[in-house]
């Protein structure tokens, strides 16, 4: 339980959710949830559909959702082969209506998601960002160390964009830029004046890419030293290993263009040889290591990687509350108590509550969240349906 002094914590300000509708969206045929509660949590056997409201809350933002589904996955396997998600939320501008959502024949069609903004259509979910934040933790990322390089770097760019929403964008340009490179060069009718110009705007979107990565991480890796005596949690640090970012350690934006732009052009005929573009930030990775001792992540156990996982997600929340001029994102904790013990458990509550976040947790017992208890609402999740507990 909250005691009394933790009662002192400032009124919750951050965003939240008031009301989740989901229709026909994976499990679930129809569902409506009220929310008036600061946490939310999830409790039901593996398999319920715990991570698919998760899921579906996680689609009111850009991207492909904490699952990274294909459109058409989210679909109710009985239903009409269509879905919708809609929320009514109290975000950083205010009271706000947001759904999303696709038809059957949209799907057919290769249509995208469909996004409204208070009944209106908007061109693509970007145009959320700018009522409400979302931040993740999903068992999936206890792998990141040990996975592929592209998951990390999909991880360290999901970091990216919370800090710099803009490099969504530049990273969107600079794959479609790629990809028209890539089919260029195994085109019998490629020409050179246009494989030029593709590789100058990769050149701009890629050191841009960069450069972006270069000063989101500086600040995340300051913000996790400058809490390092007030959180149990071990400092994260990260480096990131990249030939185009640590470059820009040595010369400017502008030469480092140069620079990519001559070796795209030397690499045409090795690439088409080898069927990629071989030169660039799509190449990057990077390090974790734990602050205090040195350690690199993929080095620790499973408990400390889950503990410098928390570190980052953390302070990825304090940059966007401070970014949103104090108004907290919504998180996602997906099955959070795996691999915390009880006493690290309850400090990663208080340090939840010191966010003033609203937060949705998943998890097998109602146990694991005692701590919260007097500030939760505890929902009971079967298979398509959920009640309150």
């Amino acid at each position: 339980m909250i005691s009394s002094d933790q009662n002192k914590h400032p009124k919750f300000i951050g965003a939240d959710i008031k009301k989740l509708i989901l229709t026909d969206f994976r499990n679930y045929k129809y569902t409506s949830i009220e929310i008036n509660k600061k946490f939310i949590v999830l409790i039901g056997n593996n398999g319920a559909g715990k991570t698919n409201i998760l899921e579906a809350i996680s689609l009111l933002s850009p991207g492909r959702g904490i699952r990274a589904a294909s459109t058409s996955d989210y679909a109710r396997k009985d239903g009409q082969g269509g879905w919708s998600v809609f929320s009514e939320l109290n975000g950083i501008n205010g009271m706000v209506r947001v759904g999303t959502g696709i038809t059957k024949e949209q799907i057919t069609d290769g249509k995208r998601r469909q996004c409204r903004l208070d009944g209106s259509f908007v061109g693509s979910p970007s145009f959320f960002s700018s009522h409400v934040q979302f931040i993740s933790l999903t068992p999936v990322m206890d792998r990141l160390f040990i996975g592929s390089s592209s998951d990390r770097r999909k991880f360290l760019d999901r970091l990216v964009i919370s800090i710099d929403p803009h490099h969504r964008i530049n990273l969107g340009k600079y794959e479609k830029a790629m990809a028209q490179r890539n089919s260029l060069l195994f085109s019998s009718n490629n020409n050179d004046k246009w494989i030029d110009s593709i590789e100058m705007q990769m050149s701009e979107y890629g050191v841009a890419i960069a450069s972006a990565r270069v000063v989101a991480i500086k600040i995340l890796n300051e913000e996790i030293i400058s809490r390092k005596q007030h959180s149990v949690f071990p400092p994260a640090i990260i480096s990131i290993n990249g030939k185009y970012e640590s470059a820009l350690n040595e010369i400017s934006a502008t030469d480092l263009e140069k620079v990519f732009i001559s070796e795209l052009f030397e690499s045409r005929n090795s690439d088409r040889r080898v069927g990629r573009t071989t030169n660039g930030p799509h190449r990057t990775d990077f390090t974790l290591f734990h602050g205090t001792t040195g350690i690199e992540a993929e080095n620790c156990s499973t408990g400390e990687q889950k503990n410098l996982l928390i570190s980052i997600v953390l302070a990825e929340a304090r940059i966007s509350k401070k970014k949103n001029n104090g108004i907290a994102p919504i998180m996602l904790l997906d099955e959070i108590g795996a691999h915390l013990d009880s006493k690290r458990l309850n400090n990663l509550y208080e340090e939840i509550i010191a966010l003033n976040a609203q937060v949705w947790f998943t998890g097998i017992e109602a146990e694991l969240f005692n701590y919260i208890s007097d500030h939760a609402a505890f929902k009971l999740v079967t298979d398509g349906s959920i009640k309150s507990l």
